[in-house]
């Protein structure tokens, strides 16, 4: 077995690959292409230009005469920054000792599995935190954090709010109030389907953006199978839906019902920085959102200057731009210290944010209460 020199185990280029390698999550109710769209930017900010699209039809005129002015269609523009996290962890000397004996391959071994850990781990906070606030960001359209960057569960304590601007009108409402279809879905006898078809209606006529994607929360399924329109409509539906209901007591993502793919947003939770579970979506929420489209969400990604020497001091200033590199999104690098011992340290980093680049198409609403 060939031994592995230091840099290659605490490269830039290694580190960044250990970081991108895939490690177990936080549940993630969320479809992935939610993903998948993803905006690099310069810095940590981005500007984007709204349009405000006409949805009038063409007035008409007599054929050969004068064309009828017409008013510009409104433009807007808006700035997001970056949310960044940046980590840092020191090994000991005597793991610097096990990572430069290159003739004890069993020792050299367990220093790398050390290093490909610590990799791992911060992979895996960083993924947390990049899920844990697309949903906080869909279900309350705002995240808040402490003055020492521990994400909260509302806006008590916290010292930063990021808005995600998503109307006042759409946040904690009932479906019931919005549609203006009456009934809480405590109620056997509301109406569910006729509240349902009036949300697409809605969310059609309002921006055009069908609503297709039901976030729900840990009451909704059953509310459903007691409600007394909900019954005929279960009993009717084909054979791979009702067995899977009855084993699993819940709404599978991939059979459309009543026109919306529902997905479970009740298991999404974080650990906050005392260790406490923290529920992210009400016990009663029912999130609408259109299909996962670019147009009106993604992932935003800034840059990180990082070293791609193991050592980056320079004498020579002429080779500075060769020694360094600009990452976007995530990425880890490792250099050596001297003072007051040797020391490697490892960097974590990310710079990204969540954008809902039109704010209207999210309904964050609930079914009513008992």
């Amino acid at each position: 077995m060939a031994s592995k020199s230091l840099r290659d185990i605490l490269g830039y280029v290694s580190l960044t690959g250990l970081v991108n390698a895939n490690v177990p999550d936080l549940p993630t109710p969320l479809p992935s292409a939610f993903r998948s769209a993803v905006k690099k930017v310069e810095g940590n900010t981005g500007r984007y230009t709204r349009l405000v699209n006409a949805r009038t039809v063409a007035r008409l005129n007599k054929y050969g005469a004068a064309a009828l002015p017409v008013n510009m269609q409104p433009i807007g523009e808006f700035d997001v920054k970056c949310l960044s996290q940046f980590e840092s962890i020191t090994l000991d000397p005597w793991t610097l000792l096990a990572l430069r004996n290159f003739t004890n391959y069993d020792l050299q071994d367990r220093a790398k599995d050390l290093v490909a850990f610590q990799a791992a781990e911060f992979r895996r906070r960083s993924d947390h935190l990049r899920n844990t606030v697309d949903m906080i960001a869909l279900s309350r359209g705002k995240i808040w954090y402490d003055v020492d960057g521990n994400l909260l569960p509302s806006s008590s304590g916290a010292a930063v709010t990021a808005d995600f601007q998503i109307p006042a009108a759409q946040v904690g409402a009932t479906i019931a109030t919005f549609t203006g279809v009456t009934g809480s879905w405590h109620t056997v006898s509301t109406n569910i389907p006729t509240q349902l078809l009036e949300m697409k209606r809605k969310s059609q006529r309002a921006h055009g953006y069908e609503s297709e994607i039901i976030l729900y929360g840990k009451n909704i399924p059953a509310l459903l199978s007691k409600n007394d329109y909900m019954q005929p409509y279960l009993a009717r539906q084909e054979t791979n839906f009702r067995p899977q209901w009855l084993k699993d007591g819940d709404i599978q993502p991939s059979y459309k019902m009543l026109g919306y793919n529902w997905y479970p947003a009740y298991q999404a939770f974080w650990n906050d920085q005392n260790g406490t579970a923290q529920e992210i979506v009400d016990d009663n929420a029912i999130i609408f959102l259109p299909a996962p489209a670019q147009t009106w969400w993604e992932h935003m990604e800034g840059q990180q200057l990082v070293p791609t020497n193991f050592n980056p001091v320079q004498t020579d200033l002429s080779g500075v731009n060769n020694d360094y590199k600009m990452v976007h999104g995530r990425g880890m690098y490792a250099v050596q210290g001297i003072q007051p011992n040797v020391s490697i340290t490892m960097y974590g980093f990310d710079n990204f944010t969540p954008v809902i680049k039109v704010p209207e198409v999210v309904y964050s609403l609930t079914c009513g209460v008992p």
